[in-house]
């Protein structure tokens, strides 16, 4: 089969270990790519055989796990996917990363070259982070690493099953990017990328007496932003040795008007500086670093706000 013949939706899955039900609005996705399978763990036992053979091997644990790829545009499902990610929710057009717990299955449509349909619903999926990477002549690509409890397979729909149809809003790129503040500097940089690296720390616990995990924990969120930025002057590293508290926030306005996003970090410090010399007939650039802290003013430590 070609991969253009795939499909995948999500619905939300608060109770994984319960049958799905019927009657579920699975809400399909545009989506680049994702690896989203199943992953065990099989043990080999340690009897010594004259024979140089394994005696036999057990299967101990089992689990659901992966990436999804795809590309920032303002589609009601993608930001549903990015509040699961931040737990948080979008109130006034502004989601702040938060303490949330969601949980959704995934439903996986091939379909084989006889014409044959065939599901695979990943259950109880966690969303482990938030990944977005943005050059300058390339689109936003947006990446959800995923952790999850169960698989089932099937040969059709859930039962009375409705399938809502993917946004169709214009996809934002590099050339869409509408600048970088960052507090504390005079001269604001002209960036070639820039990246967020989010994640939640979600790990499985399991538990003696079953193969799956007994659920899916949160941990501390941890945010890193890192840009590569023509270099002008010492100023951005001078912030960098000062060890200070600064601001950072970028944002997109893809075609068709002011729909976009803004990404804001109201509290950073400077993790990192780089201004490689590269060679003859080179561009010098700097590279930077940043890691996100807890803001009072705005109770969190990454927030996107929805432009209207």
């Amino acid at each position: 089969m070609d991969t253009s013949e795939s499909q995948l939706a999500y619905a939300l899955d608060p109770t994984p270990g319960a049958p799905l039900g019927s009657g579920i609005a699975w809400q399909k996705l545009n989506f680049v790519s994702h690896d989203i399978n199943p992953s065990a763990e099989s043990t080999r036992s340690k009897v010594l055989r004259p024979d140089a053979s394994t005696q036999d091997a057990r299967r101990t644990s089992f689990s659901i796990g992966g990436t999804l790829a795809m590309e920032l545009a303002r589609d009601p499902e993608l930001e549903a996917l990015m509040a699961i990610a931040l737990r948080g929710t979008w109130v006034s057009n502004v989601l702040k990363a938060g303490v949330a717990k969601s949980l959704v299955a995934f439903e996986d449509k091939l379909t084989t070259d006889a014409g044959a349909a065939a599901y695979t619903r990943h259950r109880g999926c966690g969303l482990g982070g938030f990944a977005l990477e943005v050059s300058q002549d390339g689109l936003a690509d947006i990446r959800f690493p995923i952790m999850g409890w169960d698989t089932e397979t099937a040969a059709a729909i859930t039962t009375t099953a409705t399938y809502v149809n993917a946004g169709t809003a214009p996809v934002a790129a590099g050339v869409d990017f509408t600048g970088l503040t960052l507090s504390g500097l005079t001269n604001q940089l002209d960036l070639e990328s820039i990246s967020i690296d989010m994640t939640n720390n979600m790990r499985t616990d399991r538990k003696l007496g079953s193969q799956k995990p007994r659920g899916t924990a949160w941990g501390q969120r941890e945010v890193n932003i890192e840009m590569t930025a023509w270099w002008e002057d010492n100023e951005a590293y001078e912030k960098f040795k000062a060890d200070g508290v600064t601001a950072a926030s970028f944002g997109f306005t893809p075609p068709g008007g002011t729909a976009g996003f803004d990404f804001a970090f109201d509290r950073c410090r400077f993790s990192s500086f780089g201004r490689p010399i590269p060679g003859q007939n080179q561009t010098i650039q700097a590279t930077l670093g940043l890691i996100a802290t807890y803001d009072s003013t705005n109770g969190t430590d990454f927030r996107i706000t929805r432009r209207v």
